[in-house]
């Protein structure tokens, strides 16, 4: 029998949006309800996260330190809002310490039990990190407005409005794997592909274009509307935050990474992130339709392909987090 607390609480949360009634009770089946005090650590900053919190009741803040400044706070939590998601779905320690800032009761999804869903129920593990997903792009757009903020205070330098022009006039190249010179055999061994079977491998790449894209070119522009993934293959490209023609940096992503844009999750967020190469790249494409056919028609691919998605999210949040953390400290320390 269900805690009919636990059950209630549940279905307050987004995760109630996207599961049915049967789905929602094999998830609850395990999930766990922890109290914390006001000035309790529920995630401690270095400490990898053994599962995702929910808070269902009170209120949690993010503060992180660095080894330049001391601590500041960031963020406020909420009700709703998920915690531990970058370290878990990332498998690595957390950059920031979650605190509660009054009494809070969390729902509690250990790692072990989302392992056990991946293996037997992947509809619930995928439709669990949907709502995530969703709730990551929303924090990512109002991560970017405190960032925005930042930016306009501070002195950086403004690109150039000519090379911003020869940028945005640069477009990939549609190729063969003939003409790149890759051994498909081979790339079938790499990651991401080495996450299916022979079979799925195939398929999914029935659904991508091969493309070969020069230096600084521009793979997705901020916002962007149109949803697209992309596979790199070799080359490298740069995530950056673009406001008034000023570029931030956020990450370098490279060979046998996946990366998308928020538009493949939440249709609703357009980031004022883009995508451009660093280097002469070949990458794999996935575009809408290819995504929406996979989801439609390959429920195994999807579910694998849609986990990857959302580590990429999760990627683009950290990567985001990390800027707002230390633009926030630096501003704090002035």
């Amino acid at each position: 029998m269900v805690d009919q607390t636990i059950k209630q609480a549940i279905s307050e949360t987004l995760l109630s949006a996207y599961m049915n009634s049967s789905e929602l009770e094999i998830l609850m089946s395990h999930v766990a309800l922890v109290s914390f005090s006001a000035g309790d650590v529920i995630l401690q900053q270095g400490q990898y996260s053994e599962g995702i919190h929910i808070i269902i009741d009170g209120h949690a803040f993010i503060s992180a330190r660095t080894l330049e400044f001391e601590k500041s706070d960031i963020a406020t939590l909420a009700k709703g809002d998920f915690i531990g998601e970058i370290s878990l779905l990332l498998n690595e320690a957390s950059n920031a310490s979650i605190i509660a800032n009054s009494d809070t009761q969390c729902l509690f999804i250990s790692r072990v039990y989302l392992d056990f869903l991946a293996a037997f129920f992947p509809m619930i593990k995928s439709k669990t990190l949907l709502a995530i997903a969703n709730k990551i792009c929303l924090r990512i757009i109002d991560s970017q407005n405190k960032i925005i903020n930042y930016m306009e205070m501070s002195d950086m330098a403004a690109p150039s409005i000519l090379n911003r022009v020869i940028t945005s006039l640069k477009n990939p190249g549609t190729t063969t794997f003939e003409e790149a010179n890759v051994d498909v055999n081979k790339l079938k061994l790499r990651n991401p592909f080495s996450l299916f079977d022979q079979q799925e491998r195939d398929e999914l790449l029935k659904h991508m274009t091969l493309e070969k894209a020069a230096k600084n070119c521009v793979l997705i522009k901020e916002n962007q509307e149109v949803p697209v993934c992309y596979v790199v293959i070799y080359g490298g490209v740069q995530s950056s935050m673009v406001h008034n023609n000023r570029i931030t940096k956020l990450s370098v992503i490279g060979p046998n990474t996946l990366f998308c844009n928020t538009r493949c999750v939440h249709k609703d967020t357009s980031p004022k992130i883009n995508f451009t190469t660093c280097e002469h790249s070949l990458l794999l494409k996935l575009t809408e339709s290819d995504l929406n056919l996979l989801e439609k028609e390959q429920a195994k691919i999807w579910a694998r392909l849609f986990d990857m998605i959302c580590k990429s999210l999760v990627s683009l949040e950290r990567s985001v987090q990390k800027l707002n953390i230390r633009l926030n400290i630096e501003l704090y320390n002035r």
